[in-house]
């Protein structure tokens, strides 16, 4: 019976600081498939933690199991309650923003993108340096059309994601690669949105000077 082993954890899980080291997120509250903050932690017969959202997608990645996978073993099949535990305890707000983060990607895929990008928002304020969000805010304003947020926050997702991964081969990241993609749109999208507002303001310079003359 692991009742009272887990009851002792708790008590030690109370004791711990309120805040967390500067790191924590870096070190290992970090998932290792979509490389955002944890949120229903998952590990795998490797030793590393997912999203439990991203245990199948980290699979279908990988396309072959090995011994290590632990998915014969049912590792990754449920929420890994005593990490989740931990990341609660140590760091509340890096945990809620996790939450809100996940439930906004849910108004994304119903395309309620002025939500979901309300809730990114949240998410931002509470954790500011999860490269993931700004990526996924910058989405949402691109579906929304407002190219010129989507360009800043495709911008500060790229800069978090260099700056985070300055020791490490960050340059094919697909995270960066994606992120780069959404801040090439959004450039080529405020072009074409410039030249249509030209083209029209012309036009209508042009109906004006018309009706002038018909006077």
């Amino acid at each position: 019976n692991m009742d009272p082993a887990v009851n002792i954890l708790r008590c030690l899980l109370r004791s711990l600081p309120a805040s967390p080291p500067r790191d924590l997120h870096d070190t290992w509250l970090k998932c290792a498939h979509c490389n955002a903050l944890l949120y229903q932690p998952s590990t795998l017969g490797d030793g590393s933690s997912l999203c439990l959202s991203c245990v199948d997608k980290a699979h279908r990645k990988k396309k072959t199991k090995t011994l290590l996978d632990g998915s014969d073993l049912h590792f990754g099949k449920a929420e890994n309650k005593i990490l989740s535990e931990i990341t609660t305890a140590c760091a509340p707000k890096l945990h809620e923003a996790a939450r809100v983060r996940h439930e906004s990607n849910s108004f994304f895929r119903e395309k309620k993108y002025e939500e979901a990008r309300n809730g990114y928002t949240k998410a931002i304020d509470l954790y500011s340096c999860d490269a993931v969000v700004w990526s996924n805010r910058s989405a949402a304003s691109i579906c929304l059309e407002e190219y010129g947020t989507a360009l800043s926050d495709s911008e500060t997702a790229c800069r978090l994601l260099l700056e985070q991964g300055a020791h490490q081969r960050t340059a094919s990241s697909p995270l960066l690669l994606k992120c780069l993609a959404r801040r090439a749109h959004c450039k080529q999208s405020l072009v074409v949105v410039a030249k249509n507002l030209a083209k029209k303001d012309r036009e209508g310079k042009g109906e004006g000077e018309a009706e002038g003359e018909g006077e």
